[in-house]
């Protein structure tokens, strides 16, 4: 009876609209995004922190610390300053709070990515009533919102073998639609078949009726929220077939609603190949994911290929670290212009090639910073933040960067680890930095020029002066912005190369600039003619 009434009533809810939707943007392009892991971003109401269940501890890295939609509305004006016009926040989904016990150690899900039930706001965050009245917010605001979710995995309720479905974590059991047992993995010998992580619980979306519930879920919250976009994890642990389905009734559904170009973009983190500069080999498993131009699967992707090219280009350093300041291993910028190649390109439908998701680092990942060994010193950094707001895809930043966080090592638990998920109100929100303020110009460039948004990709120097230079054009109509990177720690003579007559201005300045410039060490410029 209860199954039926909650299916009665999620068939009800999309069968009557009860708000008017809002409408995809024109491009997906023209959008900024700012990512949020919302328990560390802001904390709005202190009468969420705490349930009494041992999760919630501002001192270690790993628990609750607070963070919650009313914060991330009262907060809203600060991100709006940085030029972000959509919010990518980490799952609001009702989570299982505290692990079982392994050994001496527990954890905590903090982080949003270990389900308990699929159809509540977990009450650290907030109540469905504050989560739509967050969405409205954003959408007041002139923002949109992509949700975080998880399809692969959620907690772990189930031991191992699949024979105890009540272990000793908070709370101990799923919740419907997937409180039974046998529609879990044990004992897989694949990826698509074994816990994630080693210990979460590894949901059948092989069988139909995980399938259909998991399409009915994350229609509901389109429905019941107005959410303009989902960003997927782990999409890799799941086999094709699953995501042909889910995303084409995702989108069906969403257009129904007015949300013509629903955004789904997933998590295909081939770290190996990446780390190993692989990067048409990564290129070709992210492009996979995208389907073909017949039939479209995701209509973009976590463009980790770019994360990698920039912290060796501009870091010195492959995604798993290891180099120092007196020895980087700076790579060539010629791995810009493969990616930016016809041959790359067609890993990807024609819908998705030129609106990836680029960042430069997230909450998975070591911070920019860390990687670049230059703790305080931020010109590395605002070279890479200049190659991901100026070159083809949607940007996207992760909360914290506009602050200058690095990593910080932390002690735990007779354990000492790097924290990449810092609190950001340990920033008091300063928006009057150099960094901030930087960040935020060259964001306000992009949202004023389109060719740096939608303009196509021509290279115009790569490692000139000895491997210091890069430098590219990106054109629309008839209107052409020339960015140049000097990534070297000296100052550099550079002729300007472009196909438009006039006055060349440093948009970065507003100051005109000669046929030859001198640049200044770790810099850039972002010129157009008028």
């Amino acid at each position: 009876m209860k199954n039926i009434l909650i299916l009665s009533i999620i068939s009800i809810s999309f069968l009557l609209p009860a708000m008017e939707y809002t409408p995809s943007p024109d491009y997906w392009e023209d959008q900024n995004i700012y990512f949020i892991m919302t328990d560390r971003f802001a904390n709005g109401d202190r009468s969420n922190d705490d349930f009494g269940k041992g999760e919630f501890n501002p001192e270690h890295f790993g628990a609750y610390h607070g963070g919650d939609l009313q914060g991330i509305i009262d907060k809203l004006d600060y991100i709006k300053a940085l030029g972000a016009t959509a919010i990518w926040i980490t799952p609001h989904i009702q989570n299982q709070w505290v692990s079982p016990k392994y050994g001496r150690s527990q954890y905590f899900g903090y982080h949003g990515y270990w389900a308990q039930d699929f159809y509540k706001v977990d009450p650290h965050l907030g109540t469905m009533d504050e989560y739509k009245k967050f969405v409205k917010a954003v959408h007041d605001k002139g923002m949109y919102v992509i949700q975080d979710i998880v399809c692969n995995h959620m907690g772990d309720f189930v031991s191992a073998d699949g024979k105890n479905e009540a272990l000793t974590g908070y709370p101990e059991k799923a919740a419907y639609p997937f409180d039974n047992k046998d529609l879990f993995h044990y004992n897989g010998t694949d990826i698509y078949e074994t816990g994630f992580a080693g210990t979460l619980d590894d949901l059948k979306t092989e069988d139909q009726f995980v399938k259909d519930q998991l399409i009915a879920i994350f229609k509901f919250w389109i429905s019941e929220a107005d959410i303009d976009g989902y960003r997927i994890d782990t999409v890799k642990y799941v086999k094709m077939d699953f995501w042909k389905e889910f995303c084409k009734e995702i989108k069906d559904y969403a257009a129904s609603l007015g949300k013509k170009d629903f955004l789904i973009f997933g998590e295909d983190y081939e770290y190996d190949d990446v780390k190993d500069f692989k990067y048409d080999e990564a290129e070709k498993k992210q492009g996979a994911y995208t389907g073909t131009d017949e039939e479209p699967i995701f209509n973009s992707m976590l463009d980790f290929v770019f994360s990698g090219i920039v912290t060796q280009t501009i870091a010195g350093a492959s995604i798993a670290g290891g180099v120092t300041n007196d020895n980087p291993q700076y790579g060539s910028f010629k791995a810009f212009e493969k990616k930016y190649s016809i041959t790359t390109q067609k890993y990807y439908t024609e819908e998705s090639k030129n609106r990836l998701v680029t960042f430069i680092d997230n909450h998975d990942m070591s911070r920019f910073l860390y990687q670049a060994k230059a703790d305080g010193d931020q010109k590395k950094l605002l070279l890479a933040v200049t190659l991901m707001y100026t070159l083809p895809g949607i940007p996207c930043l992760y909360y914290g960067t506009e602050q200058g966080f690095s990593q910080p090592w932390v002690k735990q638990d007779g354990a000492v680890t790097s924290n990449n998920r810092q609190d950001l109100w340990d920033s008091n929100y300063t928006t009057d930095t150099e960094l901030f303020k930087s960040i935020a110009k060259i964001a306000e460039i992009r949202n004023s020029h389109t060719a740096l948004r939608t303009g196509r990709y021509v290279s115009r120097i790569i490692d000139g002066n000895d491997g210091a230079i890069f430098s590219y054009s990106r054109i629309a109509d008839g209107d052409e912005v020339v960015v140049i990177i000097n990534r070297s720690m000296k100052r550099q003579k550079v002729t300007p190369v472009t196909d438009i007559s006039g006055v060349l201005v440093n948009l970065l300045t507003g100051k005109k600039v000669g046929k030859t410039i001198t640049m200044l060490p770790q810099s850039s410029m972002i010129l157009k003619s008028f």
